[in-house]
């Protein structure tokens, strides 16, 4: 990471506690050293592939899915809060539509970060999984 090979927006998923909706507080990396497991041996711990997945190719979803949640995005310019239901919805219908596994919360906020409205994510991901929007 160190390297800057890692789009910023993914390091944030690992390092930072405001992109982690389940963390109570604790980014994905803390969690990590809260269990006794740091620096280069994060790495190698079996739990740390489905990261490192996303470090390097970010959201395993079809491109139908993201390409159809960016066009709902961009449509709404400058995301607001009253655009969060609506998004949520869409990634609900998405998440049904192709039969996915993960929360249409997580769906949103994965899509987000990839299409490059990583600010925007965490206040909405919250957002729907409080609505109830998240299966």
């Amino acid at each position: 990471m160190k390297r800057g090979a890692v789009p910023e927006h993914r390091r944030h998923y690992f390092t930072d506690p405001a992109y982690n909706l389940g963390g109570r507080g604790s980014s994905n990396q803390q969690i990590f050293e809260g269990n006794g497991c740091r620096g280069t041996d994060i790495l190698r711990h079996p739990h740390f592939l489905p990261y490192l997945r996303y470090l390097i190719l970010g959201a395993d979803l079809p491109d139908a899915v993201r390409d159809a949640f960016k066009v709902e995005v961009e449509s709404c310019g400058m995301v607001t809060s009253s655009d969060v239901v609506p998004l949520g919805k869409k990634a609900k219908a998405l998440t049904r539509r192709y039969r996915l596994n993960p929360s249409a919360a997580y769906i949103a906020k994965e899509l987000l970060f990839d299409i490059g409205r990583a600010a925007v994510s965490r206040t909405m991901s919250t957002a729907l999984y409080r609505r109830g929007v998240h299966s």
